[in-house]
């Protein structure tokens, strides 16, 4: 089903059903032209508001706020840098450990600089720290 917003009440936005506009067409009834069909919604995040999608912005976040916000905490990234010490004293490796190294490098140089920079487009953590936590041990219980 479409959406439909009321023309006198903007911030109403419903799924009415093709039947019911039919039944109003067929009688004439005044509340079809009362209703329009929104328009298409522009993206996942996007919300309602008075008769328009909006797209709020992402919040900006400092490299390290947004560390944390990816689950990788101070504890966690110790972790992580403790996994990649036994792995490469072992011989061996763990893809998304090399990932998510990769990813920090990356936002710790961009980070550099200006440490305080609050952004909204840091990139996302390329695998979640459980699935990294989860690789690392069976490659090294391997």
């Amino acid at each position: 089903m479409p959406n439909y917003y009321n023309i006198n009440d903007p911030a109403d936005l419903r799924d009415l059903p093709q039947s019911l506009l039919a039944e109003w067409s067929a009688n004439n009834n005044p509340k079809r032209a009362e209703w329009l069909p929104a328009p298409a919604k522009p993206s996942e995040n996007a919300v309602w508001n008075a008769g328009e999608w909006l797209i709020p912005q992402p919040p900006s976040l400092t490299a390290e706020a947004h560390l944390a916000q990816q689950g990788y905490t101070p504890l966690r990234l110790l972790t992580c840098l403790d996994l990649e010490v036994k792995l490469l004293a072992t011989g061996k490796a763990s893809p998304k450990l090399a990932a998510v190294r990769t990813w920090l490098d990356n936002l710790t140089l961009a980070a550099a600089a200006n440490p305080d920079e609050a952004r909204p487009d840091w990139p996302a953590a390329p695998h979640p720290f459980d699935q990294v936590l989860a690789e690392a041990l069976a490659a090294l219980n391997s």
